[in-house]
């Protein structure tokens, strides 16, 4: 082992000695044919690393406080870029590391882009990247009927607390029952969305309320976001 390290160490000084008698050209030449491999491996690797060090500490990608996807009932794209700032105006404490997200799903009748755009929203469902569903009523039928949406009783716990009193009334007031059949072919009736119709909240950011419905993912993990979505929606009724 001493040998071949003294044999690497003794290589390694003649081709220092060698390249300190090249030409500024030649050694760039020189160090360009022998070494550029090695050079193109560790120009790859501080690249990565870089972008690494940047995404994790510098400059880390933004949370998201709430995902809303948009189905059915058409607005413009600006408009609910618009809307999602209000959110995340009212609702995000440091807007530089969390946002609210509203991502649109508008169907064309153009088959292959519909069944793109439903494998895209099931996707989402399934990675619990979706935590609202603001729709027409066919979309609601549609995604209730799949098993996408939960009862609103996944807040009543939540809503009987002091501090959602008014908000547990609104929603009182506005909730639907939809019927359904569950996993088991079993046909359910329960409270299943809210009608958004005449919303404070949406109508002052812009947004035609007539035929909207809100509803919650089956799987979404941000109970807690949902609630103060809906307390600062209905703050203003």
């Amino acid at each position: 082992m001493s040998g071949f390290t003294e044999s690497i160490g003794t290589r390694l000084k003649k081709e220092i000695a060698k390249i300190k008698l090249m030409s500024f050209k030649e050694k760039r030449e020189y160090i360009w044919v022998y070494y550029k491999i090695h050079i193109i491996i560790a120009v790859f690797i501080l690249i990565i690393a870089g972008g690494l060090i940047n995404s994790w500490f510098i400059n880390p990608p933004k949370k998201d406080y709430i995902n809303i996807a948009w189905m059915g009932a058409y607005e413009p794209y600006e408009q609910l870029d618009a809307l999602a700032a209000a959110f995340t105006g009212a609702l995000v404490q440091d807007d530089k590391k969390e946002t609210a997200v509203i991502i649109p799903y508008f169907y064309s009748g153009e088959p292959s882009y519909d069944a793109a755009m439903t494998n895209r929203l099931m996707a989402m469902v399934s990675a619990r990247e979706v935590d609202i569903f603001i729709t027409d009523k066919e979309s609601l039928d549609e995604l209730t009927g799949a098993g996408y949406t939960a009862p609103l009783s996944a807040l009543a716990e939540e809503l009987n607390k002091p501090e959602y009193a008014a908000l547990n009334k609104a929603l009182s007031e506005s909730c639907i029952e939809l019927t359904f059949t569950d996993d088991d072919k079993k046909i359910l009736t329960d409270i299943m969305a809210v009608n958004l119709e005449g919303n404070v909240f949406l109508e002052k950011a812009g947004i035609n309320t007539r035929g909207l419905y809100l509803s919650i993912t089956v799987n979404t993990l941000k109970l807690p976001h949902i609630l103060e979505t809906l307390k600062l929606m209905y703050a203003a009724e």
